[in-house]
This record gives C-alpha cells, structure tokens and sequence, in this order.
C-alpha cells in the first residue's frame, strides 16, 4: 500500500499534464508509482517527453500503476493521506472525506513498455531565474509552424542564450550555463510557468543524444530534442541599438499606465489589434475603432523621446508584452523595421504593420494623460483571443496590413470648427452612454458570479453525494 495526499495528487495532475504537452481530450498516459525505503517516485511518460516526482519517505518496495484519471479523481485541497493498492487485477484508491471513506478503482493498466529517458552524465547548474526565462520563450513559440521549428525553443551551449520566436516576435535571453557546445531545440512546454514549480531553487540542465534534461526541486523532466527542425538565423534580423534613428524611455508609471490601457483601447476587434505610437519629442499612442471617427490618444506624460520624429504602426499586443517582460527602452529604426527593446541580457524584437495605416495626430481626440487621474477610455473592452495570420518567419518580411476602411485616406485631413463643436457633444453623449453601458456590465457581472458560486457548490453537493454512494457500495463488494 503506497500513501500519497490528495494535494499533491491534485498538484501532479496539473505539472504532468503541462510537461507532457496533454490535451484535455488526449490518450492520457499512466502514471507509475515505485516505492522503497528512501522514498517514492510518481513517473509518467509518453514518447516524446517523460516527468518523475520525488516523494520522500519511507515507503513499502510496491510497483503500482494508476490511470492518469485516478489523479483526479482522489485530488484535493488538503493533505488527507491516499492509500493506493492493487486488488484482484484492480487499482484501488481510498482516503477519508471528513468521516466519510471514499474509494475509487480502476482496472491497472499496463506499465510502459518504453526504456525511461537516461539521465545525462552532466548537469550544469543555473539561478532560478532560468525557468522564467524559459517560460518567457516558449511564450514566444508558433506550435503550428511548418516550414521552420518555430514550435521549439532554441537553447545554445557554447553561447549560453535562449532564443525564440514565432516569426512576429523574437526574444534573445543569455547568461545561462549549458553543458554542451552545439544549438538544441526543444519543444515548447507551458511547465516552466507552473506554480506548482519551486521557484527559489536552482535548475540543473543537461542533455544526452537524444533527451534534453531539466531537474529542479523534486523534479526532473526529459524532452526529446528535435533533430530534424530546422531554425531561422534571428540575428540576421536584430539590429544595434546605436543604429536607431529614435528611442524612447518609459517611466515606470507609464509601463503601468500602458499594461492597464491598452486593450481598452478602441479597434482592439481589428485585425493585427493595431496602434500608432508616435515619437516627436512627447511619447503618445492612439487608436481609432473601425468606422469611428474620434481618435482616442494616451499620451506618456513621464517618459521621453529622442532623435529623429517618427510615427510607426504596431501591434498593440507586442507593445503591451514588452512592457510586462520589464523593458523599459525601445529603439525604432525605420516605419517598416522591426523595433527593438532590450537591457543586458535580452533582446526582444517584433515586426511593425503598415506605416501608411498609422493614425496622425487629431486636434478632437480624447486624450489621457498618465499623469492625470486615469479616466476610463472609451469603448472599454478586454481583448479577445483570437487567431492571428501566419507569416514567414524572416521577421522583416512579416508585417501584415491592418484593415482599413475608405476614410483612412482622409482622416488627416483638417476639419471645420462646425464639425469640431459637433463632435464635442456628440462625444459628451457618447461617454454618459459609456458610463451607463459599463455601470450595467458591472451588475449583470455579479450577478453571474454569484450565479456561478451557486452552480458549482450544487455540483460539489452532487459529486461529493455520488461519490460516497459509489464508495460504500464497493466497501460492501470488497467486505468492508
């Protein structure tokens, strides 16, 4: 009989299932637990990567393999003990609710036939902070890339750099200590960002012919290395800093006042998701909703420009994403070039859209400033998911052309006072609606919080009765 505890089953289900790139309706592999004296390893594998955990403890020299659902079925919030044990060609699991003894049991899989991944003969340390910056790449990563690995996140020995891009966007991380000379691709994983990952102890890296290696805490994952990928030569697109015709500086007020506001900006519902951020001396970005006329504008009231004047056209989710990465300078070097940001140890790049979409300045537009109290911009709206166009991965060919519609060739036009009072009040309207739309949403939002609060304690009341009706019957089947 081997103990775990439902947190930790709870715990294993979500790392497994990350760092075996699982689909919620995938073939889930089972998860093997060998105990012995020293302690009990939980591993699970599938041809491609492979997780084992390290429970410590003594515990009996029993080889059990468990459904990857039973995971599951056992978790929970508290550290109850989980007693698991093979019964008449049958997988057992049974623990406490409260007084109440739960059990559940599932026909015992077969154990992998596939050898375990060999662990490499070196490790190199590195800070903790190497799994951030692995989340941060394979954040920068294209699963769905064809013609070049973009799926995978390129990790150079000799160089000690991690480099990633999905053909829109590329970041170059280095400072890292790897155990190897040549380039390595490995795929993707959303595992670095886990919670569930102890985040203050260091990571040990390695790799053997086939398998990339990563230990941390009680854990240690493999993922095959992808031999046949081939990867775009990034460097060939990041220009030097000192090549910038401009730069600005953002203020740390103003990295918070741009991750707030900038998908409530209006044309977020417009492919590309696109804003002009526009450098003549002052620092502003401005947006304008498909068929509207007003332009929205925020102006950076603490940050700074300097050389030449320039008005570029970008997306907004870029801008946005080097903000929250902490850069705090962005160089441009021409309307159609891919910015840069970058400090001493990282460089992210992405491709600018069409420079002629950009929107010019308008004497009508509503304006906030980040030094002023921040009033809500209008058309308030958080961002929706979509798709965006696939594109070559040579980033200076990848600019895509944002919709436009037939007044984008005259909306720079000067306009009549007449036209200028008009849209005053129309826009005076238009924000009282804003405020009563938003008043509304407020409301219906928690209403349905509430309604879903009451949704989900039923479903608990239901499963928990379900569960402890099963459990007794198969106490009565096995005798006790």
């Amino acid at each position: 009989m081997l103990l775990i505890t439902r947190r930790l089953a709870g715990r294993l289900r979500v790392v497994l299932r990350k760092a075996l790139n699982l689909s919620t309706r995938g073939l889930m592999p089972p998860v093997e637990l060998l105990g012995s004296a020293d302690g009990l390893r939980l591993c699970s594998r599938t041809p491609d990567a492979a997780a084992e955990f390290y429970l410590a403890g003594e515990q009996p020299a029993e080889h059990v393999t468990v459904p990857f659902q039973m995971l599951a079925d056992v978790e929970g919030r508290r550290d109850d003990p989980v007693e698991i044990r093979l019964h008449e060609g049958r997988v057992l699991a049974s623990w406490r609710d409260g007084s109440v003894p739960q059990v559940v049991q599932h026909d015992a899989p077969e154990s992998p036939s596939e050898d375990w991944p060999p662990m490499p003969q070196r490790l190199a340390e590195n800070t903790p902070g190497l799994l951030k910056a692995l989340d941060d790449a394979c954040q920068t990563t294209d699963p769905d890339s064809t013609r070049y690995a973009l799926g995978c996140v390129q990790l150079r020995g000799k160089a000690g750099k991690i480099v990633a891009t999905d053909g829109r966007q590329l970041l170059i991380q280095s400072g890292f200590t790897f155990p190897w000379d040549n380039d390595v691709l490995v795929p993707g994983t959303k595992v670095f960002g886990s919670p569930h990952l102890p985040q203050e102890e260091p990571v040990l890296v390695g790799r053997t012919d086939d398998w990339f290696t990563l230990s941390v805490g009680a854990w240690t994952f493999w993922w095959r290395i992808d031999k046949e990928g081939r990867f775009p030569k990034v460097e060939d697109h990041v220009q030097r800093p000192e090549q910038a015709i401009a730069s600005f500086q953002l203020s740390e007020t103003d990295r918070r006042f741009l991750v707030e506001n900038l998908p409530r900006l209006p044309g977020d519902d417009v492919m590309n998701f696109p804003v002009t951020l526009d450098l003549n001396g002052a620092v502003a970005v401005r947006a304008q909703g498909e068929g509207q006329t007003a332009v929205t504008e925020l102006l950076l009231a603490g940050s700074t420009a300097t050389g030449e004047p320039v008005r570029i056209n970008t997306n907004r989710q870029y801008l946005a994403r080097a903000v929250r990465l902490g850069f705090d300078r962005v160089h441009v070097f021409s309307p159609k070039t891919p910015v840069l940001a970058c400090d001493e140890h990282r460089s992210y790049a992405w491709a600018l859209l069409e420079p002629d979409s950009a929107i010019g300045p308008a004497e009508d537009a509503v304006r906030i400033a980040s030094s002023a109290p921040q009033s809500p911009v209008s058309t308030a709206k958080p961002i929706k998911k979509r798709s965006t166009p696939a594109v070559s991965p040579s980033i200076p060919n990848t600019t895509s052309r944002a919709r436009t519609d037939g007044k984008a060739a005259s909306k720079n036009r000067p306009r009549k006072a007449s036209d200028c009072t008009a849209d005053s009040s129309d826009l005076a309207a238009l924000v009282e609606q804003a405020e009563r739309f938003r008043t509304a949403a407020r409301d219906l939002a928690v209403q349905a919080g509430a309604l879903v609060k009451a949704l989900k304690h039923h479903r608990r009341q239901s499963r928990s009765v379900a569960r402890t009706i099963e459990s007794l019957r198969q106490l009565r089947t096995l005798g006790v």
